[in-house]
């Protein structure tokens, strides 16, 4: 899709900062699409890993650490190369690395399923490469798709939304569109996996080239039928400039420093609340609900309420924010969050008399925790919208701050899974949700400092935000 000079000119002209429905669907559609290919393929990628080595977590260990590793190296420096790049450039780029990378990677595993149809000599080969191959592909793709996310969320959404309440309102649907699809699609790919490996993989391949062209082609539609601002060149100070020559190395300390100056505060206790914690439904709590004796069929269960009760918090968010203003809705989050996690420290204080007391052939104790869960979802998906549009409307480079935090949560997400190795037992599970529970109040701790003690400076991007 090509626009002639004389029309782009005159659009130029004509086209005002109005954002039209036609352009928010788009978006919204290019959302869509860019997540639920990375939910699916993220959910596909650990079930291929263990079939690549049955009986042991060895290849989802070292994808875990290599993907945390180069998330924590290079989102700072892709966030400071966003800030530079044209926007539709941009998007294009990560884009097409993320669907390729996803796409060598399902096709090695076609290729691993299939290896019996070729010679001895070429199915020793794939039987050596392959596995490798999904290996760093699955990193390279987590990485890129993880940093085309810092763009549209960072970059484009705050180009395109510029007024009233319209950030809130983009920002909480594309959560809401990123929750969605990280309840239907591990289903859909579960389905299919459960009938044909091989079919699965190869349709996967299919489909990340097929998503890339649709995505390209909508960003440029965005791109050219959108506000002027979608389309303004990014301003960068002289100061930025001059270190940007300075230090162009590996390690992007620049990044760090304007990140340790702008949001170090409010960036530490999200990291600590959302990541260097075990009490959410993720693989580990999984595991110990189901050594509890619960049903995988009713985790399951647990796990789409849960996700229903965090989209319920996306839609209160623009209304909080509305009314209250944003740090004030990001302190009351964390509070939402904080006090109902105080049910899952009935795990180990639950007295003796109640624990063979069962609701729904569940043991009270067990319910409460799944309860703790389950309701603090609401107030952790609203503290996530708060530290988006905070990074949005409060810092001065909001892809190169959003880079560093993504690195920042790593970090804590490596330290929760080192802390998990030291103590692997489940009898000792009690000891990790004591942790995880004294990090987030920690963290509350933090984020009311920040809340109520940062004056609001001149020049923010958005004054709605006190």
């Amino acid at each position: 899709m090509v626009w002639p000079a004389e029309s782009l000119s005159t659009r130029h002209e004509t086209k005002n900062n109005k954002l039209s429905k036609k352009v928010l669907f788009l978006f919204y559609l290019n959302r869509v699409l860019s997540s639920w290919g990375d939910r699916t393929w993220q959910f596909a990628v650990g079930i291929y890993l263990i079939k690549l080595l049955p009986g042991s977590f060895f290849l989802q260990g070292i994808q875990g650490i290599g993907t945390s590793v180069a998330i924590i190296l290079f989102t700072p420096i892709i966030g400071r190369w966003i800030e530079r790049a044209n926007r539709l450039t941009e998007g294009r780029v990560l884009i097409s690395l993320t669907n390729g990378s996803a796409f060598i990677s399902s096709t090695c595993v076609a290729l691993y399923f299939l290896r019996d149809h070729f010679s001895a000599n070429i199915a020793k080969i794939i039987t050596q490469v392959c596995p490798l191959g999904l290996l760093i592909f699955s990193i390279s793709a987590k990485l890129w798709s993880t940093s085309y996310t810092i763009a549209l969320e960072k970059d484009w959404t705050i180009a395109l939304a510029t007024e009233g309440n319209e950030l809130s309102n983009v920002n909480a649907m594309l959560r809401r569109i990123d929750l969605f699809c990280k309840i239907i699609s591990p289903f859909t790919v579960g389905v299919f996996m459960t009938y044909a490996e091989i079919v699965t993989a190869i349709f996967l391949a299919a489909w990340n080239v097929f998503c890339a062209l649709i995505v390209v082609i909508i960003l440029k539609c965005i791109y050219y039928t959108g506000p002027n601002t979608i389309r303004m060149p990014k301003i960068q100070s002289d100061e930025d400039e001059k270190n940007e020559k300075k230090e162009k190395k590996f390690f992007d300390l620049h990044a760090f420093k304007i990140y340790a100056k702008q949001f170090f505060i409010p960036g530490l206790s999200y990291s600590l609340i959302n990541y260097m914690t075990v009490l959410g439904l993720d693989s580990i709590a999984v595991g110990y609900l189901i050594t509890e004796g619960v049903e995988a069929s009713t985790v399951g269960t647990f796990s789409l309420i849960s996700a229903v009760v965090g989209m319920l918090g996306t839609f209160c968010f623009p209304k909080m924010v509305e009314k209250l203003k944003l740090r004030k809705t990001g302190l009351i989050a964390y509070l939402l969050v904080i006090i109902p996690l105080t049910l899952c420290l009935a795990i180990f204080i639950t007295p003796p008399i109640f624990l063979e007391t069962k609701i729904f052939g569940i043991k009270l104790n067990i319910m409460l925790f799944l309860l703790g869960l389950i309701i603090s979802r609401f107030g952790m998906w609203i503290a996530d919208l708060t530290i988006n549009q905070l990074i949005q409307t409060e810092t001065s480079e909001p892809a190169v701050v959003g880079g560093v935090q993504t690195s920042l949560n790593k970090v804590m997400n490596l330290a929760k899974f080192f802390l998990v190795t030291a103590m692997p037992k489940v009898s000792t599970y009690w000891i990790l949700v004591l942790i995880s529970y004294a990090a987030s109040c920690i963290s509350v701790l933090f984020f009311a400092f920040f809340a109520l003690r940062r004056k609001h400076k001149p020049g923010d991007v958005n004054t709605n935000v006190l």
